[in-house]
């Protein structure tokens, strides 16, 4: 497991995604929000609004972890496990999850802006 991000990394971690591999959100088996995100920038804007339901259940299920991996971020995906194993529910695992992931994207946009 790589944990060293430089600026190539933090751009790779930063990108687009096909629209093939985005993060589906679903509030339960077979039952999607119609939402997705292509990139980490735009799940951590979803998960601000789609319904706590929905991040409950991704959350639980390592969803967020599995996707954020195939991105290798894997410093985000041990941050988002721990949360996963916290006793949290609703709007708390919102707030944290939304804090996790929003200091991680600054943080790997400071590195991409960085000469």
């Amino acid at each position: 497991m790589e944990n060293i991000i430089d600026k190539e990394r933090a751009t790779q971690i930063l990108s687009e995604v096909k629209p093939e591999n985005a993060f589906l959100f679903y509030l339960s088996d077979g039952v999607s929000t119609g939402n997705s995100a292509q990139n980490l920038s735009q799940l951590f804007e979803m998960i601000k609004t789609v319904e706590i339901k929905s991040v409950e259940f991704h959350l639980k299920r390592g969803d967020f972890e599995k996707w954020i991996g195939d991105l290798g971020d894997n410093i985000l995906v041990m941050r988002l496990a721990k949360i996963r194993e916290a006793p949290l529910e609703g709007e708390v695992v919102r707030k944290r999850v939304v804090t996790i992931i929003g200091k991680r994207i600054n943080y790997l946009k400071s590195l991409e802006a960085s000469p």
